[in-house]
């Protein structure tokens, strides 16, 4: 017989705040959160990226990730598991109107931004691979390395604007490939130029 497993949300004990009116109810912290869901018998939690780390617009990525394992410490110590981490775009000034298909370059950067943020805080809450890979396949058609592939080389793009002196190994390195002829291979494939092509190429502009 199959053994059902029921997973909650922290904005299901929402203080009632949202873009149509204030809030309605007290605050309830987060550790009392899962101590109830515990005992109500949840076995999992579902997250928006600043469930798990409110003001993460304000952090680092260091810091939003040492946030996050607070909350996996919360978490263990009730036994609970981290089911899925989704970036809440719809709240947020930048996003309110549309993410990643926003007009504006700088919204949509914010978007991404947010997104990779929510892909951190769930490793670090050890939430479960496959879920995270489909979600990504159905909502942007890739498949979670190729996803991953193509936020290292935008950033790789990023790093030769914004610090042309930067060596190419401290390019590919920085951006998180492994080795030189998978950032050629993965940089190639996604802009049809290597590296140095493309660098020369904007640098011109």
């Amino acid at each position: 017989m199959s053994q059902f497993k029921f997973s909650v949300g922290p904005w299901n004990v929402h203080t009632g705040a949202d873009s149509y009116g204030p809030e309605t109810r007290n605050a309830i912290d987060l550790e009392t959160k899962f101590a109830n869901f515990k005992k109500l018998g949840f076995d999992a939690v579902q997250f928006h990226d600043d469930d798990a780390v409110p003001n993460m617009n304000n952090l680092s990525e260091e810091e939003i990730r040492a946030e996050a394992r607070k909350v996996k410490a919360l978490l263990d110590k009730y036994d609970l598991k981290a089911e899925f981490v989704a970036p809440r775009l719809w709240m947020d000034p930048h996003t309110t109107d549309g993410g990643f298909t926003s007009t504006s370059k700088e919204d949509r950067e914010f978007a991404m931004w947010r997104a990779y943020r929510s892909i951190d805080i769930a490793r670090e809450l050890g939430t479960n691979a496959t879920y995270i890979s489909a979600c990504i396949n159905g909502q942007m058609g890739v498949s979670f390395p190729e996803f991953i592939s193509r936020y290292r080389v935008e950033y790789a793009q990023k790093l030769m604007q914004e610090h042309p002196e930067m060596s190419s190994i401290e390019v590919w390195e920085a951006s998180g490939f492994n080795n030189e002829k998978t950032f050629f291979r993965r940089f190639r494939s996604q802009t049809g130029m290597t590296p140095a092509e493309w660098k020369k190429s904007t640098l011109s502009v």
